[in-house]
């Protein structure tokens, strides 16, 4: 258990969920969005991780980014397992044409037709475009959804991003869920801390350490002065 193979087995029938796909390059805020900040390179590098969960994808940058890194380390049968419903916030329907950029860019990602959105489309040629489809697993459900499925099949990652509904109500549920599967002395990590437009993320992770008495580390995004990123050990 915990192998990609394990993963498509159990999740694909065994298939490679991005056959026959044809990889296109992803849109131009792709560069916009924090995936590709250091931070993911240096926790895949230093924790070597054969099975990482990430919780919220999107479009994929920051699954990219780590699996990328495990497949440069030459982990042997590594996998980022992705869950996600690619299907957005209610609130990014009403972002179309709106002033601010980062906005309206998540209202473009949905990509809807007849009403459903087609993100998932994008994420899947993204991963085919970057060539990682042999290491990358999509999971779509809700996070409480997976969390219940991985913890009947005693899932165990080694590394687990938490990136998904930033409300402090569901931030804090997927942080005590997924906390539940990591073993000790493993890291699980997140995002948008500190940051005014996510006060939900901030909330929730204080009140997360305090209700534990629990040590998190954060640290600083290449490009923005405050700590967005917050890392938290388990003893």
């Amino acid at each position: 258990m915990g192998d990609r193979n394990w993963w498509k087995a159990t999740l694909h029938q065994g298939k490679n969920p991005f056959d026959g796909l044809e990889g296109e390059k992803p849109p131009g805020y792709w560069q916009s969005v924090g995936g590709w900040n250091s931070v993911f390179r240096d926790v895949v590098q230093s924790e070597k991780p054969r099975e990482i969960v990430e919780v919220g994808t999107w479009i994929g940058r920051s699954a990219v980014e780590m699996s990328s890194i495990q497949r440069k380390l030459g982990i042997d049968e590594s996998v980022t397992v992705c869950v996600d419903t690619w299907l957005g916030y209610p609130d990014w329907r009403e972002w179309e044409g709106d002033r601010v950029i980062w906005k309206h860019q998540f209202f473009e990602s949905l990509r809807i037709e007849n009403g459903f959105p087609r993100l998932y489309d994008t994420f899947a040629k993204a991963i085919v475009f970057h060539e990682l489809e042999e290491f990358i697993v999509p999971f779509p459900a809700t996070s409480t959804q997976a969390y219940k499925w991985m913890k009947a099949r005693d899932v165990r990652p080694d590394l687990i991003y938490i990136d998904g509904d930033h409300s402090e109500i569901q931030t804090y549920e997927d942080m005590k869920n997924y906390y539940d599967l990591l073993p000790s002395g493993k890291l699980m990590f997140g995002d948008d801390y500190d940051d005014p437009t996510w006060g939900g993320v901030t909330r929730a992770v204080d009140r997360f350490v305090k209700d534990r008495g629990i040590v998190v580390d954060f640290f600083k995004d290449d490009n923005r002065k405050y700590k967005r990123y917050w890392m938290i050990r388990k003893n």
